[in-house]
């Protein structure tokens, strides 16, 4: 039950997200198995880092996909 309150929370946040963020939702999202919500937002306050370089180095292989 708390994974799905867990869920319900990261889907809220990352719905709230401005579409040039799409890249890293997309990415989060789309990993084998979610990440909670507070690795969710120090992914994303990675991503928004200025060093981020380019759209694929958003955020580091999560959910166990390389």
């Amino acid at each position: 039950m708390h994974r799905q309150h867990e869920f319900m929370w990261v889907a809220r946040f990352l719905s709230g997200l401005p579409s040039s963020l799409d890249g890293a939702r997309s990415q989060i999202l789309g990993a084998k198995e979610l990440s909670s919500l507070s690795e969710v937002f120090s992914l994303l306050r990675q991503a928004t880092l200025p060093s981020s370089a380019s759209p694929s180095s958003y955020l580091p292989h999560i959910g166990g996909e390389q």
